[in-house]
């Protein structure tokens, strides 16, 4: 993760601490002091260890970012993010709200202001829910609209059948209108879906490559957003990549949705299966969402070694 925070932001969030903690509030104080692997960057020059000593006396905030790491001091949040090339979720603390915030969210960022965090964190841990189909009916993928909240530039779809496209599980019922309602508007999206069913009539490495070429053109046709794009992947008849890729889930940087029977749930029967969502604002969830994204990499790396460079279809396009 990385953390951007003006230093007028800790201030008056330090003061806004004199009441009770709210649930956002909390979030935030976990994030700030517990939260692993996050890069923290500030807009304050931390010249000395008296300097950064000073800070701490002023304001205990700046103790509890620096019980897991170091600060590091830049210039300017928007050309920094900017620069920055990862996979890393990116929240953005200013006092007051910036031109620039719409650009750094198109880059995959989220942005607060003291003014506003309270509100945007509660409408984000809405995000929350679960869904057991023992006892609720399913009514639709409406249900993860409300998951646009978070820019999503890289999704990440694993699921062994998601594009078999038989009947009772069909595309346009399950992963078409999956993908619409995870659209951020402003925001280019890639989807890399791993999958082992592109088994035509005649299985071999030709055919299964036509038949993930038709399911490219289909998802494109039926999604007209030009800043979304697939890549499918193949994950039968490879190398062993000493990586199991095997939980049915969708993962982007900021949350994670779960499903114990697959993705292809339209038209819902009844059953003992459930299906959950949950973000970075859970520790928990930041967590798998860090691992699972880093094994996804590793995977991905994968694919151009010399071991995999002659293994035939592996992805398209």
């Amino acid at each position: 993760m990385n953390l951007y925070i003006e230093q007028s932001f800790l201030d008056d969030f330090f003061i806004d601490l004199e009441e009770l903690p709210t649930r956002a509030k909390q979030c935030l104080l976990d994030i700030f002091s517990t939260y692993g692997e996050v890069n923290k960057y500030v807009d304050v020059e931390i010249e000395s260890q008296q300097n950064l000593e000073d800070l701490k006396s002023q304001n205990p905030i700046f103790g509890m970012l620096l019980n897991l790491g170091p600060l590091v001091s830049v210039d300017s949040f928007q050309n920094h993010i900017k620069s920055q090339q990862n996979s890393f979720s990116t929240l953005v603390f200013c006092n007051k709200s910036q031109d620039w915030f719409s650009e750094i969210e198109s880059y995959g960022a989220l942005c607060f202001t003291i003014e506003n965090y309270e509100d945007r964190v509660n409408k984000l841990l809405e995000s929350h829910w679960e869904t057991d189909f023992t006892i609720e009916v399913f009514k639709g993928w409406d249900c993860l609209s409300s998951l646009q909240e978070f820019p999503a530039d890289q999704i990440y779809i694993n699921d062994d059948y998601i594009l078999t496209d038989i009947e009772g599980q069909k595309i346009i019922d399950n992963l078409v209108p999956i993908c619409k309602n995870l659209i951020f508007d402003g925001v280019s999206s890639k989807v890399h879906i791993f999958t082992k069913e592109f088994k035509p009539i005649s299985d071999t490495q030709e055919k299964r490559k036509e038949k993930a070429k038709k399911k490219y053109k289909l998802l494109k046709n039926r999604i007209s957003n030009d800043g979304q794009d697939y890549i499918l992947y193949n994950k039968a008849n490879m190398p062993n990549p000493g990586i199991i890729l095997h939980g049915r889930t969708i993962v982007t940087k900021f949350y994670r949705i779960s499903s114990s029977k697959g993705f292809n749930i339209m038209p819902y029967k009844k059953s003992n299966d459930d299906l959950r969502a949950s973000t970075i604002f859970d520790k928990r969830t930041y967590m798998k969402i860090r691992e699972t994204i880093k094994l996804y990499e590793k995977w991905l790396k994968k694919l151009h070694s010399d071991a995999w460079s002659s293994a035939g279809f592996i992805y398209y396009p």
